[in-house]
């Protein structure tokens, strides 16, 4: 068991979890096609168990986890001389409009994650910028 526990790790999971702070923002579709991989490799690790039993046996966190801890770890080592902090924090609060619209109002206007910035792994966990 232990050997494919060590093959797992460093031939399947470590490729699984390379990067995946670029993307961190996946649809859940696609993260359940990474679980999906995991489950299969630890169902043929430890056949008799269920997955979070296996995972728990190991003392492995789940994929998932791993992502998203990695990605928290990422954001919160961001400091403000940092050229992504002012692209991160503009983008995770809503700003003035600078411009008056057919009236003397000031327009809040929030930003929505329909552009490609949302698939940047700031718009999903901006609120540990610099934690």
């Amino acid at each position: 068991m232990q050997d494919l526990l060590a093959v797992y790790c460093s031939l399947i999971r470590s490729i699984l979890e390379y990067a995946s702070i670029v993307y961190a923002n996946l649809p859940q579709y696609l993260s359940n096609a990474l679980e999906n991989i995991e489950k299969s490799a630890l169902g043929i690790i430890l056949p008799s168990m269920s997955y979070s039993q296996a995972l728990h046996l190991i003392g492995l966190p789940s994929s998932q986890e791993c992502r998203e801890s990695a990605c928290i770890r990422f954001i919160s080592k961001i400091s403000p001389r940092n050229p992504l902090y002012a692209l991160i924090s503009s983008r995770s609060q809503p700003r003035e409009s600078p411009y008056n619209l057919r009236r003397n109002i000031n327009i809040v206007t929030k930003q929505t994650n329909t552009d490609r910035f949302a698939q940047f792994v700031t718009s999903k966990y901006a609120a540990y910028l610099g934690s």
